[in-house]
């Protein structure tokens, strides 16, 4: 670990206290970690073709997804996520809207568990999972929207066939579980 002061900054107490603070501050937020940068409250657009938040018109399916720093309470994913087959530790939850019938795999959830991991500048996360198909999306940050794709996959004859999803993502506020429980408006025409 770094110290944050020299002998010359030989000050008396309180003094010597705020100079300390002012000059470590900087550098503990210099050396934050990607994971609490990462944890908040999304708002995403799942889509066929090109969309945006200015223009949703191909998005098929509306998102909020939570990402939180810790583990989700088995409490909580109990209720959000009661059948959960994450392929990792739950460390965060999510609730779909679908707005209109689409050929993917994110359609097949409306609320649930997922787990997450950043790595070199990628956001993975699931929105569906079972033992031999599921539903991930990537995204990387573009200026101040996230931008990739949703993938279908399967083994076997759980293989759909689909094309990957355009999917547009921004943060909205810090990590809220509340936004993760059913609505009763979830799928297009209800």
């Amino acid at each position: 670990m770094r110290l944050c002061f020299s002998k010359r900054f030989m000050l008396n107490g309180p003094t010597r206290l705020l100079a300390i603070v002012a000059l470590c501050g900087p550098a503990h937020l210099a050396s934050a970690t990607p994971l609490d940068k990462v944890a908040g409250t999304y708002e995403l657009l799942i889509c066929k073709s090109a969309c945006s938040f200015s223009d949703p018109q191909n998005a098929f399916t509306r998102a909020t997804v939570v990402l939180l720093d810790h583990t989700l309470p088995r409490e909580e994913r109990d209720l959000i996520d009661p059948y959960y087959h994450g392929s990792g530790v739950a460390k965060g939850c999510f609730s779909l809207k679908h707005l209109a019938k689409a050929q993917s795999f994110a359609q097949i959830k409306t609320t649930g568990a997922t787990p997450w991991q950043f790595k070199d500048g990628t956001l993975r996360f699931e929105l569906y999972r079972s033992p031999d198909a599921g539903y991930f999306v990537e995204l990387e940050r573009k200026g101040g929207v996230l931008l990739g794709k949703g993938v279908s996959f399967g083994a076997g004859v759980a293989n759909p066939g689909y094309s990957d999803d355009v999917v547009v993502g921004r943060r909205l506020k810090g990590a809220d579980t509340s936004a993760c429980k059913p609505s009763k408006e979830t799928h297009a025409g209800s």
